[in-house]
């Protein structure tokens, strides 16, 4: 006797910590059962979910070594529908955010594919760990629901694709992905800024395809000088091109991240080997510019700043700090060996 009571109060805490929001001992035994590895769609068609109004759908990738970030999100913004797309090519890079005016039937069209699929019923299945990949990046989609009429609150659902999804169930989560990206164009763009440290939002309207390279594979191999400027007082007091004996190359260590800056002028070659230290969130000097590098010599105190601007890179040298008004620059192109 004493062991079946033992039986009944376990079960009772189960319901109690696992089905808070189901309500009903019938439904809980039955995803405990159906979910399992051998689940089939078939499966999670039949597993009865129910939720308030959709408030938000998204796709989310990301991680793995070098800590990327992509993610397209459908939210509503003012009684507005729109489509908030997040990119960072590395975790060293600020985060580029572009929102766009979704379609009018943006929402409905999203629900009716959940409630199609059922997919907020795959959240329950098993995390796949034969075929998981370390220190590769993941990816979800992700769901919230308005629930306080059904449950008193919302409620937040997410599918990731490192479970065992059953045969046919990619190619489902793709359709998702698919139509999240049908609700805009570029011509819907509302605004573009990058996110700080601090996931604040700044340089809101600046020049977009200055972050949206890679700096990361931008800032590899061989550029060539191509003309200088000298400012003064923050004003440019001289222009000029470069010549045969006045060029300066550098590369860039991607693994590293170090520089090598080479000087061949009438007095001989130069070089000197500068160490990356930081990327900064913030326009250089008067550029058009929504970051910079900041480098130093390996061997003395020396900084050198560099941005892009366009196709060009811009290496900025002589200034006594950030906000220097007397500085030099040496615009560069790409150099091949």
């Amino acid at each position: 006797m004493k062991k079946k009571t033992l039986v009944i109060l376990t079960v009772c805490v189960l319901i109690t910590g696992g089905l808070i929001c189901m309500g009903v001992f019938g439904m809980f035994g039955k995803i405990k059962t159906a979910i399992t590895g051998h689940t089939t769609l078939e499966d999670l068609y039949k597993i009865k979910t129910e939720h308030g109004p959709l408030t938000s759908a998204s796709y989310y990738k990301g991680g793995g070594m070098n800590g990327d970030t992509y993610c397209v999100e459908l939210s509503q913004k003012n009684d507005e529908a729109v489509v908030t797309v997040k990119i960072s090519a590395a975790h060293w890079i600020p985060v580029r955010v572009y929102e766009y005016r979704a379609a009018g039937d943006a929402f409905t069209r999203t629900r009716e594919y959940i409630d199609q699929y059922n997919l907020s019923a795959w959240k329950d299945l098993p995390f796949d760990q034969e075929h998981a990949a370390l220190d590769a990046p993941s990816s979800s989609i992700e769901m919230r629901f308005d629930d306080r009429e059904l449950t008193g609150r919302t409620s937040y659902v997410s599918v990731s694709y490192e479970s065992m999804i059953p045969d046919g169930g990619m190619e489902i989560l793709n359709g998702f992905t698919d139509l999240l990206y049908g609700f805009y164009t570029a011509d819907d763009l509302i605004e573009t800024y990058l996110l700080d440290e601090n996931g604040e939002k700044v340089l809101t309207g600046r020049d977009v395809e200055n972050t949206d390279v890679q700096r990361d594979a931008l800032l590899r191999g061989y550029w060539r000088s191509e003309s200088f400027i000298a400012v003064e007082n923050g004003e440019t007091t001289k222009e000029r091109p470069a010549n045969d004996h006045d060029f300066m190359i550098y590369e860039l260590n991607s693994t590293e991240y170090g520089m090598r800056l080479i000087t061949e002028n009438a007095d001989g070659r130069i070089e000197s080997d500068y160490q990356f230290l930081k990327y900064v969130s913030s326009p250089l000097m008067d550029l058009d510019a929504s970051w910079y590098a900041v480098f130093r010599e390996t061997d003395g105190e020396k900084e050198l700043y560099l941005t892009a601007v366009g196709d060009r890179i811009y290496l900025i040298f002589g200034a006594a700090g950030q906000g220097a008004s007397d500085y030099q620059i040496a615009v560069m192109k790409r150099y091949d060996l």
